[in-house]
């Protein structure tokens, strides 16, 4: 035999080496069987949600709640391999109750576990969130995906909250009403100490009400411009246009001018050609009628252009042009936009004309 009865039944540290070995065997086991074990636990909590999810999403919710059914099983293991352990009789440690190593190891445990508890609500949570999200966007639910966001965030703080309470008072007997009411009086101080986060919380409460935006919408201010990518308690992001992420506080979108791009239904483009002085009226005249006629034809603009020929300058003559786009896509105002300029050079070249530049003539008088 590889160990005899009599080897295992000798003593280190107050414990025998049979027990060691089996503390080993057990934490080696358990390392081999966590993941699949994480996984069967999770498909057998996902029988109480197959209703709600209409028996989809299985593989989203194993997914989510993997992770921490793996710490579970890691802290069950620990402390089954610990039972077969004891603290050794010469380090004089106290009991249980009393202030020491035994407490401390306890109440680490038990912590663990009910942040364990309260992490498997959380991804609970955002499983329900993304089931409704999906039945949003397929049209099953009238809620926005912004509303769902909202109130997954609100679950989620909630949720958290009363897992720490819950830690505090059942791990720590620590008065919750005592705890309560010492924030309660303090709050004031809280308060006056965090007027900006409390700014832009109250922030997210109007943009969730009057609602000037939701996820998705190409947004515009004086400061930026983007897509509406999430709605948070603090902050809004938003995706620019070069693809960088900014953060932007909930109360700075609240305070300022905002236009939303994709309620509106077509984009308006206004600039202005400059041509040489040397180009005769009737040419002026032919180039604003041409380039008005070839916008109001074209297929993706309304019949409700302005071309006209607006300012003498320092070196050339001015022809402003506005126009509408039939659309609030970006991508298609600037094909629509760049088909029209092109076109507007032709024209410009089929009259004899040229375009201006800053330039300077100087004349000298022969006395």
């Amino acid at each position: 035999m590889l160990f005899s009865e009599e080897f295992l039944q000798r003593t280190f540290l107050s414990n025998s080496y049979l027990s060691y070995l089996l503390f080993f065997v057990i934490i080696l086991f358990g390392w081999i069987i966590k993941r699949r074990g994480s996984r069967w636990v999770s498909r057998l909590v996902f029988r109480f949600f197959k209703g709600f999810s209409k028996n989809a999403y299985a593989d989203e919710f194993v997914e989510l709640l993997r992770k921490p059914f793996e710490v579970f099983f890691a802290l069950l293991i620990l402390y089954l391999a610990c039972t077969h352990l004891e603290y050794p009789t010469q380090w004089h440690l106290g009991p249980e109750h009393k202030f020491g190593v035994k407490m401390t190891v306890t109440r680490v445990f038990e912590t663990l576990l009910g942040a364990f508890i309260t992490w498997i609500f959380l991804r609970i949570t955002d499983f329900i969130a993304f089931v409704q999200t999906e039945r949003s966007k397929r049209g099953e639910l009238k809620a926005d995906a912004q509303l769902i966001s909202f109130l997954r965030e609100l679950c989620k703080v909630a949720i958290a909250t009363i897992g720490l309470f819950s830690i505090l008072s059942n791990v720590y007997d620590l008065n919750i009403t005592a705890i309560v009411t010492s924030l309660g009086i303090g709050g004031l101080a809280v308060a006056l100490a965090a007027q900006e986060t409390i700014a832009n919380l109250l922030g997210s409460f109007i943009i969730f009400l009057d609602k000037p935006f939701t996820t998705g919408d190409i947004i515009e201010t004086p400061d930026f411009k983007g897509v509406v990518e999430s709605v948070g308690f603090r902050s809004t992001k938003i995706r620019t246009l070069d693809r960088s992420l900014l953060i932007v506080p909930n109360k700075k979108l609240v305070d300022t001018f905002l236009n939303n791009i994709t309620r509106s239904t077509q984009r308006r483009v206004k600039f202005t050609i400059a041509l040489t002085y040397t180009t005769g009226r009737e040419q002026v005249t032919k180039v604003v009628n041409d380039i008005k006629r070839m916008i109001d034809a074209h297929d993706q603009t309304i019949e409700e252009s302005i071309v006209a020929f607006s300012d003498f300058k320092d070196s050339n003559l001015d022809i402003t042009i506005i126009y509408y786009v039939n659309t609030n896509d970006w991508d298609i105002m600037i094909k629509v936009k760049e088909s029209i300029n092109l076109e507007i050079l032709k024209i410009v070249e089929q009259n004899g004309c040229r375009f201006a530049y800053p330039t300077s003539s100087v004349y000298i008088e022969n006395q």
